[in-house]
């Protein structure tokens, strides 16, 4: 994933680092959503100006995120959720998690830019959600299905899985999925289906050409794995050295 594709963390990441986060969110009347973008954005602040004076040329959109990229942000939104709920009454059982999460963030900013941050030398974006349409008339079986999308670069890079669509087919059939206009330099695209309770799998034996669309009318295939986003291409760190990954 990109640092420009949206939307990186969700409540369940901040979970993961804190129990107790939703009771203090619920308690304090703080937005989470809210909180997870402003987060991202501050971060985004700080890695602009970094790329500007190490890698002229690159931006956001070049910056993949890693796992310690995305810890880093988790870590400065919880950061800014203790900051809220202490400020709002001056209530010192969030001033020491605060204090905490504060320091840690400051770290983590420091570890990440020392250990490199990861960029992609040929950057493709996450899908838009796909157009889907459900016939009567096919092979698949009654169910509720999930349906997601991903660009293939003439590169071979592969973005990011669109969000996913759910369709019902209330009595089987078919689903017919187009999705859409690709970013530039676009050699195909990949789908992916699954039960709504399960993992979309890729359908496709290779990459479909682009302005066509895909008719899935037969039982769903879980033999195909990948392809998973394409990862950093390198990493620009602190030191101004530029280190292939």
């Amino acid at each position: 994933m990109l640092f420009s594709d949206g939307i990186i963390l969700g409540i369940d990441d901040l979970r993961e680092h804190d129990n107790f986060v939703l009771d203090v969110a619920s308690t304090e009347a703080i937005e989470l959503n809210s909180k997870l973008s402003v987060a991202q954005r501050e971060i985004g602040y700080e890695l602009t100006s970094f790329l500007r004076t190490r890698c002229p040329g690159t931006d956001l959109g070049n910056v993949v995120v890693t796992g310690q990229l995305r810890d880093l942000l988790v870590i400065h939104t919880l950061s800014a959720i203790y900051r809220d709920a202490y400020n709002l009454h001056l209530n010192d059982r969030y001033l020491g998690r605060w204090r905490e999460f504060t320091k840690a963030s400051e770290r983590g900013l420091l570890r990440l830019l020392h250990n490199g941050v990861g960029m992609a030398a040929v950057p493709v974006p996450q899908a838009e959600k796909p157009e889907v349409v459900a016939s009567g008339q096919g092979g698949l079986i009654q169910g509720t299905y999930s349906v997601q999308v991903a660009w293939q670069h003439v590169t071979g890079n592969i973005g990011e899985k669109s969000t996913s669509v759910a369709t019902d087919l209330p009595t089987g059939g078919a689903l017919t999925i187009d999705p859409g206009v690709g970013p530039s330099n676009t050699f195909g695209w990949h789908v992916f289906i699954g039960f709504q309770d399960g993992e979309p799998k890729r359908q496709n034996e290779a990459a479909l050409p682009v302005g066509i669309s895909w008719t899935q009318a037969a039982d769903l295939r879980f033999d195909l794995a990948g392809p998973d986003a394409t990862g950093p291409d390198y990493y620009v760190r602190n030191s101004g050295q530029i280190a292939r990954g």
